[in-house]
């Protein structure tokens, strides 16, 4: 065999597995594995404790971000959520948090504590949401 030959095999070989792979990866669920379901179910549960609102947004913003994280999206989750990953809901709601999420760490802006808690609220019921999809 020479390799003319060789290379008219390992070409097409080498395309079907690429596509193969690809397609296994953007269309097989994206799940965590046991552990990784267990640790960020108590990282939620230790997060829910004695925290006030402003911390809670924060804490859950970090939370959902590993999340995606360990479910083969990369970057910072500005970028993530720019990429409209399937395992999200209402991807606009997720959008709205992150920024009353930046906005409470960079802007230093005042909200009242019922806005804080009713957006801490709406993160809580999003995380769930995806802590389910993906476990």
């Amino acid at each position: 065999m020479n390799l003319i030959t060789t290379f008219l095999i390992l070409i097409p070989v080498s395309v079907i597995f690429w596509w193969i792979y690809l397609a296994y990866k953007y269309t097989h669920p994206r799940k965590l594995s046991w552990e990784q379901a267990r640790f960020l179910a108590g990282a939620y549960n230790k997060i829910l404790r004695n925290k006030d609102s402003k911390a809670l947004i924060i804490d859950i913003d970090k939370l959902y971000h590993k999340v995606l994280l360990w479910i083969w999206h990369k970057g910072d989750f500005w970028s993530i959520l720019k990429s409209e990953p399937r395992e999200i809901g209402d991807i606009n709601k997720i959008w709205n948090l992150h920024k009353v999420r930046n906005k409470l760490v960079h802007d230093f802006n005042t909200f009242d504590e019922d806005h804080l808690r009713r957006n801490a609220d709406e993160y809580k019921k999003e995380v769930q949401i995806l802590l389910k999809k993906v476990s």
